[in-house]
């Protein structure tokens, strides 16, 4: 088989062993141990040894095959996580209702039901828009649909002021389901 001159990376144009270390641990199996004892780095064998191939296949196949999405949110995390810092307050943003209230609806639409109930909070105290109690109860029910027990606490506290005996069993109905979820307000 007739060896190609010119290796598949160049090799610098310096001979030290030190810019090598870094590749020679993929390439060669040995460098580990000379780098351990002090010596120099083996000389480069490209792909002649086949621990240095599966080494540099595997190198290459654990990178290419990275999902495209890493360390990249998604616009429903970023608004998610808006709602929440604009709302309580963080070390970048301070408290403020209408940014709030913004950023909650955007994340609410993508149906996260912790920005559904925090919106449905908004509402319900009239905090960052008018208070509205329907609307509160609407954004309550998706979240408690989807099993957030604060939310189905708050559609108790809604439903148990209302004097109309079906809107009482649909407050025992919602207290009952914050129970089942562990909610420490519905004990």
């Amino acid at each position: 088989m007739k060896r190609n001159s010119a290796p598949w990376f160049p090799r610098p144009a310096v001979a030290s062993h030190t810019r090598w270390v870094g590749w020679a641990r993929f390439m060669c199996p040995r460098a580990t141990d000379a780098i351990a004892r002090g010596q120099k780095c083996p000389p480069y064998n490209g792909f002649q040894s086949r621990a240095g191939l599966l080494c540099v296949t595997a190198l290459m196949l654990t990178t290419a095959c990275q999902p495209a999405f890493i360390g990249i949110d998604s616009d429903a995390d970023v608004a998610a996580e808006n709602c929440y810092a604009y709302r309580y307050g963080d070390k970048l943003r301070k408290i403020n209702f209408a940014q709030a209230f913004d950023w909650c609806h955007r994340s609410a639409r993508f149906g996260n039901p912790d920005s559904q109930t925090l919106l449905g909070e908004l509402y319900y105290l009239g905090l960052g828009g008018g208070q509205d109690f329907k609307l509160a109860a609407q954004w309550f029910e998706m979240a408690a649909k989807q099993g957030h027990a604060h939310a189905q606490y708050m559609l108790y506290r809604i439903y148990a002021v209302g004097n109309d005996p079906a809107e009482r069993e649909k407050a025992e109905y919602w207290l009952q389901q914050a129970r089942a979820g562990g909610y420490k307000l519905a004990q």
